[in-house]
């Protein structure tokens, strides 16, 4: 089985030496590079090319940059294009992969010929390499595990935890969809609903990537930001959230038409995709305290949405214990901004 790393990078002078040494220190044998850098103004490139030099010889090296920035879509579906592997693993030219990272990630792969996405835990650092204390994801996913819409199919990502840093995909992801189109969604948010309508996704508990945070980057930034800067970039977060639909709608539909799914499945995840949506404009209308109109026009849609008795329950309480207490507790709404900005007061 052939590896391709996905080496994604912008403007990464401070960190690309690290996070391509890393790529070149694979234990995995059959491994090709392939280097995604969108136009950078600084070092990067220069630096990549210093530190290529002595990239050990098993490792076959191919260039899918651009001269002019592009943007991220463009950039990750150009060096997509380019990967030659059965297996593409994305790094990103800010983070670190352990060593093992494609050795592991291939051989959960090799186990199960309907594993169509890999992804594990990560561990986060900031932009000096310091470990950040980090309470999510090893709490909630300390333990291996497989998820598909088989077992979860009114949730988008089937349960599944949702962090590009981290993922590898099998290459018939990229042959079975067209390439992604420019929008507010990442491309994870894209290629996990992409591999559970095709097949499932398996976690790996063990973390196999320095994620790092730092002022720039669009997904992990910086606690040390201004207040009002974090502020907007999560009210951006929650209203890109809001439009990935689309995005979802053009992936279902071709999984429709090439008879990937059922015409009942079809019509189940595109409900399942609306709803997701829906519920971050609810969070945004909650948090921002915005008019009663739009926030019980909102409410109501998710309840009107539900397929089931169960679901309709469920989101009834979600609404009275989360999002109701939010419009009317200015104390409520503090608690977030402080969770959500990693500021300790607001």
């Amino acid at each position: 089985m052939k590896a391709s790393i996905l080496f994604i990078t912008y403007q990464h002078e401070a960190f690309i030496a690290e996070a391509i040494r890393s790529a070149m220190a694979q234990d995995y044998p059959d491994l090709e590079l392939v280097l995604c850098d969108d136009g950078s103004t600084d070092r990067t490139r220069s630096i990549l090319e210093k530190e290529l030099e002595s990239c050990p010889t098993h490792i076959e090296v191919l260039w899918a940059s651009s001269e002019k920035n592009l943007g991220f879509h463009a950039n990750f579906n150009r060096g997509l294009a380019a990967c030659t592997g059965d297996v593409i693993i994305a790094m990103s030219g800010d983070d670190i992969s352990v060593p093992n990272r494609v050795s592991l990630i291939c051989r959960e792969f090799a186990a199960d010929l309907n594993c169509m996405l890999v992804c594990s835990s990560w561990i986060r650092i900031d932009e000096f390499g310091n470990v950040i204390s980090n309470k999510g994801i090893d709490l909630k996913h300390n333990k291996n595990r497989f998820f598909s819409y088989s077992i979860s199919k009114d949730q988008i990502y089937a349960g599944a935890p949702v962090c590009g840093a981290v993922a590898a995909y099998r290459v018939e992801l990229r042959e079975l969809f067209p390439p992604m189109h420019k929008g507010p969604h990442g491309e994870d948010n894209c290629f996990w609903v992409r591999a559970l309508l095709v097949g499932n996704i398996r976690y790996l508990s063990e973390p196999l990537v320095f994620w790092r945070s730092h002022e720039s980057n669009q997904s992990n930034w910086s606690q040390e930001i201004e207040f009002t800067v974090a502020m907007a970039r999560h009210l951006k977060f929650l209203r890109a959230h809001e439009r990935m639909v689309r995005q979802w709608m053009r992936d279902i539909t071709q999984a429709l038409e090439t008879k990937l799914i059922a015409q009942s499945a079809f019509e189940e995840y595109q409900t399942t995709a609306r709803i997701k949506c829906e519920w971050h404009r609810l969070r945004r209308l909650s948090v921002t305290r915005a008019l009663w109109k739009l926030w019980f026009s909102s409410a109501i849609k998710l309840l009107r949405a539900s397929g089931s008795r169960k679901i309709f329950f469920r989101s009834c309480r979600r609404i009275l214990r989360w999002h109701l207490p939010l419009m009317l507790s200015a104390k409520r709404r503090e608690a977030y901004w402080r969770s959500n900005t990693g500021h300790s007061s607001v």
